[in-house]
Parts: C-alpha cells; sequence; structure tokens
C-alpha cells in the first residue's frame, strides 16, 4: 500500500503559505510594539503582496518521477 499526501490546489497552497507569513509578520511587528492598525495593515500587505508572488511565480505543476 502507497500512502500519497493529498492533492491541493495551486491556489490554496500559496494562500496557505501566505496566511502563515502574513501572520508571522503581524505577530514580529507587535512584538517590537507596533501600533495594532499599522501591524494588522502591514500583515495584510504581506499577505497580499506574497499571495501574488507565490501564485504568479511559484511552480506550475509537480514533477513527475520517471520509472
Amino acid at each position: 500500500m502507497h500512502l500519497r499526501s493529498p492533492s491541493v490546489a495551486a491556489g490554496v497552497s500559496a494562500f496557505l503559505w501566505s496566511l502563515a507569513f502574513g501572520v508571522c509578520v503581524w505577530l514580529f511587528l507587535l512584538g517590537i510594539h507596533v501600533s495594532q492598525a499599522m501591524a494588522v495593515l502591514l500583515g495584510l500587505l504581506t499577505l497580499c503582496g506574497s499571495f501574488l508572488y507565490i501564485r504568479t511565480s511559484g511552480r506550475q505543476g509537480r514533477l513527475r518521477r520517471k520509472r
């Protein structure tokens, strides 16, 4: 029996990575005592920017192994 990971669409994967990065930036900004409004704004801008970058320049397909 060969177990495979579930298939995830490229857009969903890009969003999840961007969400994780945006949350990390938001927490970092709160940690260095930036105002809440500025931290949320920069976190959301990071999320949107990284989503667009990952989605447009990310790998389009998975590489297949030759048997």
